[in-house]
């Protein structure tokens, strides 16, 4: 995670799976593919995208292990 960027969006648990977030969550995914292939042209760092329920977010955990449990893949195809 030190070469390159995350988004990191917290929202609460039970609201994760509702069509608002998840709609906000393609837009993310798609603006991250979108800086990619800017970064790609320019040699610019990578972005990620993590969307993260409240209840996961604690003091003892880092970043790095908050994106390797929630980060999500890019893909314009959604």
């Amino acid at each position: 995670m030190n070469n390159g960027y995350c988004l990191i969006e917290p929202k609460k648990a039970n609201e994760i799976d509702t069509p608002e977030v998840q709609a906000k969550t393609r837009a993310a995914l798609r603006w991250c593919e979108f800086a990619n292939q800017n970064a790609a042209k320019n040699g610019g760092k990578v972005w990620r995208y993590a969307l993260i329920p409240h209840n996961e977010i604690e003091l003892s955990r880092t970043v790095s292990g908050l994106m390797a449990d929630f980060m999500m893949t890019n893909s314009l195809s959604a």
